[in-house]
């Protein structure tokens, strides 16, 4: 709604001018956009082989419009416009052949592994200095992906020059503010594992090692909230 503002000054300015001038012109405009966008990005959210890129979104066409209000007199011009893509958004999912380690995808106890590529929350929670490195965190092979790409573009511009009714030649100034609005989010769904880091040793095998799972304590350390249930973390 704050858009709005920018023009009620601009409408009352050419009001005034259109009642002092009798020459002066006043002109709207309004078009609908069907945009194209090419995706160049290549930034990991699931890292390694296999794993999940903002490269696997396709934005396709996306609508939009554009708004333009204007007046001219015997001298001057003014004209500002406003426009917005709304909506390139694009989402996929999947499935996940390797392991999603969360904090030591490269271990060669658990190699080849994916890994989280944005240092998250749930990366604090795994590799908590003295509680929790003595372990990998990770969701077994075959987890479920979905992730989701969302883009807005918006324009406004300003412009003041000579007037474009009494010159077959004008020119003029302008101000514009482009702004792009992005976000990208996956969500994963898997059965949640540990294995010890020296040995690779899973809970209940040779050579098992306590504190087999996430604590309570890293958990609500790296932000997370208990819901509802015993504060007992995640186990293995």
């Amino acid at each position: 709604m704050h858009r709005v503002g920018y023009c009620l000054p601009l409408l009352v300015m050419l009001a005034g001018l259109g009642s002092s001038v009798a020459e002066a012109q006043m002109r709207f405009d309004a078009q609908y956009l069907l945009w194209n966008r090419n995706n160049d990005s290549d930034s990991p959210l699931i890292s390694g082989a296999g794993g999940v890129s903002a490269a696997d979104a396709e934005f396709g066409y996306a609508s939009g419009y554009q708004f333009s209000l204007g007046g001219s007199t015997p001298i001057l011009d003014v004209e500002a416009s406003f426009m917005q893509i709304p909506d390139w958004s694009d989402s996929w999912g999947g499935t996940l052949t390797l392991p999603v380690a969360f904090d030591d995808p490269a271990n060669v106890n658990i190699a080849p592994a994916n890994g989280l590529s944005a240092f998250n929350a749930l990366r604090i929670a795994a590799s908590t200095p003295g509680v929790e490195d003595n372990e990998i965190e990770f969701l077994e092979a075959g987890a479920q992906f979905q992730s989701r790409y969302e883009s807005t573009l918006d324009s406004f511009e300003i412009n003041l020059g000579s007037s474009r009714i009494s010159r077959p030649v004008f020119f003029s100034l302008g101000w514009r503010h482009i702004e792009l609005d992005e976000s990208a989010a996956t969500l994963l769904r898997g059965d949640f594992q540990v294995m010890d880091a020296d040995n690779g040793a899973l809970p209940g095998a040779g050579g098992d090692e306590l504190n087999n799972g996430l604590s309570h304590a890293a958990l609500t350390g790296a932000g997370f909230t208990l819901a509802s249930g015993a504060a007992d973390g995640f186990n293995g």
